[in-house]
């Protein structure tokens, strides 16, 4: 975990901007859902704690994992961890803290993804009911290079860039391929129909 940290480098600030995004906030999220890692997080009602749009793509690191052992992919290259998914995450979070210089976003770097109901076998031994079929992660969390953050309630966006002290030219990169994406229309690829008449339960009532 220490020279996977090391190779990684930190992070020293964050690269902002002002896009000048009018339409709908999920028109622009649909023309990066076909790159690996978007992640966009929408936000309903008036409330205060539903005031911004996230979305995250373009991720420079991956972690993915179940209890005790977690992959992490920095730049492509994956590496396998073999402890505790939730060690391994809090060494992340130290080791990647930003300097707190008061950023003008609710999330100027950071994960997003998701945690597992079965990430409690990295808690306590608990019994199994269950049948593992799926294998999917317990833990699945992108950084993403890209952050666009839209307020509701101003109706401003902004892009956020963490810069490490690693990969900084892939910063600039990326920076310039979400300027080329987002000028382009979003493939919303086949509408899905279906027979309503065909469409039956695989379980009874």
């Amino acid at each position: 975990m220490d020279s996977f940290l090391a190779e990684a480098g930190l992070l020293t600030g964050v690269h902002t901007e002002s896009l000048g995004w009018k339409g709908d906030f999920s028109d622009l999220a649909a023309r990066f859902a076909h790159l690996p890692g978007t992640v966009l997080l929408l936000s309903g009602g008036d409330l205060d704690c539903a005031r911004y749009h996230l979305l995250g793509t373009m991720p420079w690191l991956t972690m993915e994992g179940r209890a005790k052992e977690t992959h992490l992919t920095l730049d492509g290259q994956t590496t396998l961890i073999h402890k505790n998914a939730l060690t391994v995450l809090r060494s992340l979070l130290h080791h990647f803290r930003l300097p707190d210089r008061g950023w003008p976003a609710p999330m100027a770097a950071g994960l997003m993804g998701y945690l597992a109901y079965d990430l409690k076998d990295a808690l306590e031994e608990l019994p199994k009911t269950s049948v593992d079929d799926t294998r999917l992660p317990h833990l699945l969390l992108y950084a993403p290079t890209i952050i666009v953050v839209h307020d509701k309630h101003d109706g401003t966006t902004r892009l956020m860039a963490p810069r490490r002290t690693s990969g900084q030219s892939d910063v600039d990169v990326c920076i310039a391929c979400f300027h080329e994406i987002a000028s382009q229309p979003p493939d919303r690829g086949e509408d899905f129909r279906a027979d309503s008449d065909a469409m039956q339960s695989n379980f009874t009532q």
